[in-house]
């Protein structure tokens, strides 16, 4: 399989496009207020200085002894414990804020998402959250390729998606994914590995957005595994996601992140990250419809147009575009499932309920696991519902 980068000097592009462009502005100017979820506040962070307690008590009574500090520092607790009965458990800080959308997450999600990492308790004092714990990551698990069999990245792949469809399916959009969020149970018996539990834990862009709404005018999550229409600040919702979960799929099976490696350039002239980026977007899953009806979706007036449109037009016979549709030693059916899921024009991506039904999932099973958080609903303050363009 070859990945084959453009060699095209982006300084150029930028040069051109910001010519044009004099006055266009780093960000979408859409007057939306960011939800006060997304925001940290003063006073409310733990300190390097801060006393680590020796036990905590959750909200549903049970009694927790921190028996490992995972990490401790400003801005971030986790620790291992053990409970009154026996069980281990993972205690992590959160912002305040930010545990209380959580929770909102989890009751939407509690009856119908079993890969989804759901709470097991909570310790409202402390801003704590308390989870099952995992021996390992699908990012780890992948760096040492040998351990997973091309199987077993399979079932762990529609394990994902299929949690995916159950956020959507409750209008959870999930925000781009870090790899060290996908977390697996992996067990040794007689020399075979055995794959346990498949789960995809709460990120800090993880929302709900009520039918009709979406996310506008911010950026989400790591540049190289965002969607065109996130990187660009246009409009993001559910085909975002599935975007970002096809490149997820890209690594997983070649072990390779598309859009990740930096692009040489010319004269030593440092590229700006963002439009490299976006140069390779087009350049692996924008044909001419999708690259048309991606524009239609942004709209004549958004200032990424012109450099989009600079972008297309400075493909040639000497700059040919790479599209994954012409990829060498590519698996037939996968090419087909990745380019549903990476249409450029959002509207015509398919679901993850539809990439459930694929050919290339055909006879692949998700693992089978039950995990139901043992905390009561709480009320929903609507104060931490997303606030979002209609």
């Amino acid at each position: 399989m070859k990945f084959m980068l453009s060699q095209r000097p982006l300084s150029q592009i930028l040069k051109t496009w910001r010519a044009q462009c004099p006055s266009s502005p780093t960000h979408y100017p859409i007057p939306i207020t960011w939800p006060p979820t997304f925001c940290r506040k003063l006073g409310t962070t733990p300190t390097d200085n801060t006393f680590v307690q020796s036990e905590y008590v959750g909200q549903t009574g049970r009694v927790y002894t921190v028996h490992q500090t995972l990490r401790s520092s400003r801005g971030y607790q986790s620790f291992l414990a053990t409970s009154d009965d026996g069980q281990k458990f993972h205690l992590k800080y959160l912002q305040p804020e930010n545990l209380k959308r959580y929770q909102i997450i989890n009751d939407r999600l509690k009856d119908s998402a079993s890969h989804f990492r759901l709470l097991k308790d909570v310790i409202p004092s402390e801003s704590m959250i308390v989870c099952e714990p995992y021996n390992t990551s699908f990012y780890r698990a992948i760096k040492h390729r040998d351990r997973l069999s091309p199987s077993m990245v399979k079932k762990i792949l529609k394990s994902l998606l299929n949690v995916l469809a159950e956020l959507h399916d409750r209008d959870v959009v999930y925000g781009v994914f870090s790899l060290r969020k996908i977390l697996i149970d992996l067990t040794k018996d007689q020399g075979q590995l055995t794959l346990s539990k498949v789960q995809l834990a709460h990120s800090v862009n993880t929302v709900y957005l009520p039918r009709g709404s979406n996310i506008v005018g911010r950026q989400i999550g790591p540049l190289e595994w965002r969607s065109p229409e996130s990187a660009v600040l246009a409009t993001v919702n559910k085909p975002s996601d599935i975007f970002s979960f096809a490149l997820l799929f890209i690594f997983a099976v070649y072990k390779h992140a598309v859009l990740a490696k930096n692009i040489p350039v010319k004269n030593h002239v440092k590229p700006d990250k963002q439009i490299s980026v976006l140069e390779r977007q087009i350049s692996y899953f924008a044909d001419r419809k999708g690259l048309e009806g991606f524009l239609k979706y942004l709209g004549k007036d958004h200032p990424f147009v012109p450099m989009i449109e600079l972008i297309r037009d400075g493909f040639s016979e000497v700059n040919p575009p790479k599209p994954f549709s012409r990829w060498e030693n590519v698996d037939e059916d996968f090419r087909s499932l990745i380019l549903a899921m990476t249409n450029f024009d959002p509207s015509k991506r398919i679901t993850a309920r539809q990439a459930l039904e694929h050919k290339w999932f055909e006879d692949v099973e998700v693992v089978q696991q039950e995990d139901r958080p043992e905390v009561q609903e709480g009320n929903q303050d609507s104060s931490l519902v997303s606030e979002v363009k209609q």
